[in-house]
């Protein structure tokens, strides 16, 4: 039972939604860099289906060192990964 003193984060309003509003969207992405990813992660986490479309040798992200390293599961998470042919 929830009482006026029960912590926000465990109310019925800090539910999860269970019905995004982009839900049932499919997305292609063919960004690159910072902003075309960035976009998609947004559209990804407000429920669109989002497909990462990358070169045959693979986005360079994905070996990004130093500073970089994660840059690709930062900016790419929630989305599927395709090659591109």
């Amino acid at each position: 039972m929830l009482t006026d003193r029960t912590p926000f984060c465990l109310t019925e309003r800090s539910r999860v939604n269970e019905h995004p509003p982009l839900a049932g969207l499919r997305v292609l992405d063919f960004g690159h860099t910072v902003m075309g990813p960035t976009c998609g992660v947004v559209l990804a986490d407000l429920g669109a289906e989002v497909i990462r479309i990358e070169p045959p040798e693979g986005d360079r992200t994905r070996r990004l060192g130093g500073f970089g390293t994660g840059f690709f599961g930062t900016y790419n998470r929630n989305k599927a990964s395709r090659r591109w042919t």
